[in-house]
């Protein structure tokens, strides 16, 4: 509230200024563009007058130094026509004297010696004034072109006597609004006294130099923060002559140092470890995890140290062989790898790094031991249950086939015929109720392996070896893309094709090809069958909806959605299937040659273990 007041008082002298000027006397002159030749005229016939009246007196001792004062004027406010201004006025005097007092010989040698005498005074003040406007050109370019806001300020008053456009730029107000205005307006009460004081102190030895930043206020209303940098200028006795003031905007600094504060605390108060290195991997800052992580009671035992330093000598062919070539062509590198701590145990830890662009390496720590912990858990569990699950369906699969051989010989043994429709029937459904058992293990297995980078165009071809396409030819354009998949992608794939043999019909051949959207990659897996009707194109994902009762497209859904890619049909009736699979980005990436492929950072899907490619 104190700086909105101080604005307004600002605006009200502004206002009392400019009533103020616009009543001085002659202010009409000294504020016409103008004036200095209204100067030069009034002064010149001034002298003429004065000197042809004494002509006439025959008194000009006294009257014709008066012309010196219009051939000064004009010799300093034009000094490039100042010599041909006193060549004219001293013309002008030379006729008067040689009309006037041409019987009188004494007076046309002293009138010849004066105009040359003018001529000179003309000449000496041009080339002088020349050379203080090029000086205070000079200064005043500097002054009026800096980049930073200046004030020149009164040492009694520390009132605005000038100040540069740039000073507008900064608080918004104009250079001539600012004139006679106390510079510490424009700051709270607090940050006026020790600006004062520090006015004080330049006035009394103009060589030294204060600064201070301040929060200030623009014209706007809005708030700013400014450095200022006060120094002296001193007068030929060395006493301050002027207060000199550098004004600049910090505004956008203060907010960048207020966000650099807040990052550094993130940072410090992380759990995980943090770490800035040096291009040769030398660190230069750790977080309090970082050294906790590693068994180092603070950083101050750390600093300095190269990265290696914190891996067992296994991992530094790694970091030469993969993650350093890796980082400086992708500018970063995520994966696993084994830590040593300081009393050389070992754990396991995710690490992160980014390379700085010009500063170095920035690098994020996460121990993983617990994670590792809960799936070795998680996997013991899972084997369990699966051979339980194995054992219980073996059991199953055995009373079945018990059963079905009782069903069988009881057939052969009556032919009732209201019997043996009910027999058929216990048969059909028990041998339904095999198939589902069977297709429990293979879904039993889905999820038990952990998903891993496979090069799509080799399952491809190894998952239709299994199959008789008879006379169905195939198309591919999927060579050289890799996908992260569940390892049951070849069965997938399979049952994809067999859907084709088994319904397509009239189908002649099958297409594999591929397309890139923004969301990520299409794989497009189509036949020129009859196609699926627009009413099934949902059901038929369903574990039930083929007449054989099979589970063929769920199956293939199912094993796919493990890491989140996606299937849908989108043919059209009578010209073929088609289902689109979508993979997510991060989940696929594409080589020249499957052999070449280094296997790229593996994503987070579904908290699934991650895998790296042999």
């Amino acid at each position: 509230m104190l700086l909105y007041g101080k604005i307004t008082l600002i605006e009200e002298r502004i206002m009392v200024k400019k009533t103020e000027e616009g009543q001085q006397p002659f202010a009409f002159i000294t504020k016409s563009p103008y004036k200095w030749q209204i100067l030069i005229g009034v002064t010149t016939a001034i002298a003429l007058l004065f000197n042809f009246f004494s002509l006439e007196l025959g008194e000009s001792a006294v009257s014709n130094h008066l012309l010196y004062i219009p051939i000064i004027v004009a010799a300093y406010a034009y000094p490039r026509k100042g010599t041909v201004f006193a060549l004219a006025i001293s013309g002008v005097y030379l006729l008067m004297v040689y009309g006037i007092r041409a019987a009188y010989p004494e007076d046309l040698f002293s009138a010849s010696v004066r105009f040359y005498m003018f001529v000179l005074a003309g000449v000496v003040v041009s080339y002088l004034s020349m050379r203080i406007k090029k000086e205070e050109q000079k200064y005043h370019r500097i002054f009026e072109q800096s980049y930073t806001g200046i004030f020149l300020c009164d040492p009694a008053t520390h009132t605005v006597i000038q100040a540069n456009q740039h000073v507008e730029d900064i608080l918004g107000y104009s250079p001539e609004e600012l004139i006679g205005i106390p510079v510490s307006t424009f700051f709270s009460e607090y940050d006026m006294k020790l600006l004062a004081k520090s006015c004080s102190a330049v006035v009394k030895n103009p060589v030294i130099q204060q600064s201070h930043e301040f929060p200030a206020m623009r014209k706007d209303r809005t708030g700013i923060h400014v450095s200022l940098s006060l120094s002296g200028i001193p007068d030929e006795q060395g006493a301050c002559e002027y207060v000199i003031i550098l004004l600049q905007d910090i505004t956008e600094r203060r907010h960048a140092e207020k966000v650099i504060r807040q990052q550094a605390a993130a940072m410090k108060t992380s759990r995980d470890g943090m770490a800035i290195l040096s291009a040769d991997g030398e660190t230069h800052y750790v977080n309090d995890a970082f050294c906790s992580l590693f068994g180092y009671p603070d950083s101050r035992g750390i600093l300095g140290f190269s990265l290696d330093r914190f891996f067992p000598a296994g991992e530094w062919k790694r970091f030469d062989e993969e993650i350093l070539p890796a980082l400086e062509r992708d500018g970063q590198w995520r994966g696993e790898m084994t830590g040593k701590c300081r009393d050389t145990t070992t754990f396991p830890l995710e690490i992160s790094l980014g390379r700085i662009e010009g500063e170095g390496i920035f690098c994020i720590v996460h121990n993983i031991s617990e994670r590792k912990q809960v799936m070795k858990a998680l996997e013991r569990v899972n084997r369990k249950l699966s051979l339980l699950s194995t054992i219980t369906r073996h059991d199953i699969t055995n009373q079945i086939f018990t059963l079905l051989g009782y069903i069988h010989i009881a057939k052969d043994l009556g032919k009732d015929e209201k019997v043996y429709p009910y027999l058929e029937k216990m048969e059909g459904s028990m041998r339904v109720i095999n198939d589902r058992i069977a297709f429990t293990g293979n879904y039993q297995d889905m999820g038990v392996s952990p998903p891993a980078w496979q090069d799509l165009n080799g399952v491809f071809l190894y998952a239709i070896s299994h199959l008789d396409l008879g006379s169905i030819s195939r198309t591919t354009t999927i060579d050289g893309i890799w996908v992260f998949a569940d390892p049951m992608l070849e069965k997938a794939l399979f049952n994809l094709v067999k859907n084709t043999i088994l319904h397509g019909k009239t189908a002649t051949e099958i297409r594999f090809t591929w397309e890139e959207s923004y969301e990520g990659l299409i794989l497009v897996y189509e036949d020129n069958g009859t196609g699926i009707l627009p009413e099934q194109k949902d059901t038929i994902f369903a574990p039930d909806i083929r007449p054989s009762g099979g589970f063929g497209l769920f199956f293939v859904r199912e094993i796919l959605a493990i890491t989140e890619i996606t299937l849908r049909e989108t043919g059209e009736p009578g010209k073929g299937a088609r289902f689109e699979i979508s993979v997510p980005k991060g989940a696929y990436r594409f080589a020249e040659s499957p052999s070449r492929v280094s296997p790229p950072v593996q994503p987070e899907i579904q908290g699934v273990k991650k895998e790296e490619l042999p």
